[in-house]
């Protein structure tokens, strides 16, 4: 008996982890996106897959590469200069803050991120993203998933911008 009292008070004391709010900053008043493109800068996470269905979910485009055209201009005789031409105009970066807590039932953590929009072409963030979760369905938690936070908190940033 000590023992099932020793496991369900465990199970208790790991299954309480924080809420945390979502947070949207708008930094920049030359937000303006056409339409719903969004490039992860970042894809070394092994939550990429899941973070793009969940944008995916909100009728985001999120292509593999950034660009895909290169583009040659001519300086001088002698220079040529060759860069990537964006495919889309803003990036999401999105940085993962802190793991809060782990789920008892199967492999998901709660974990806090924070992600910053830039605008490619002119390389500067116009908003910032924060927000935590979890990274599966935890039976012990009620919460929503951190990349559905971060996806509907984008979400209501480009359809705001659209409304204007």
């Amino acid at each position: 008996m000590k023992k099932v009292y020793l496991f369900c008070s465990m199970l208790l004391l790991c299954a309480c982890s924080p809420v945390t709010k979502t947070e949207v900053k708008l930094l920049s008043e030359d937000f303006h996106p056409k339409d719903r493109t969004i490039f992860l800068l970042d894809t070394h996470t092994e939550y990429i897959t899941d973070i793009r269905l969940a944008l995916s979910e909100y009728k985001f485009s999120v292509p593999m590469f950034s660009s895909q055209k290169t583009i040659y201009e001519k300086k001088s005789d002698k220079i040529t200069e060759q860069y990537k031409a964006a495919s889309t105009r803003y990036g999401l970066l999105l940085h993962r803050d802190a793991m809060l807590d782990w789920c008892t039932l199967n492999p998901g953590v709660n974990i806090r991120y924070s992600g910053e929009i830039m605008d490619v072409d002119t390389n500067k963030v116009v908003a910032v993203i924060k927000t935590g979760g979890w990274t599966e369905h935890c039976p012990t938690e009620e919460n929503e998933l951190v990349f559905e936070k971060i996806a509907k908190a984008l979400d209501e940033l480009w359809s705001f911008d659209i409304k204007k």
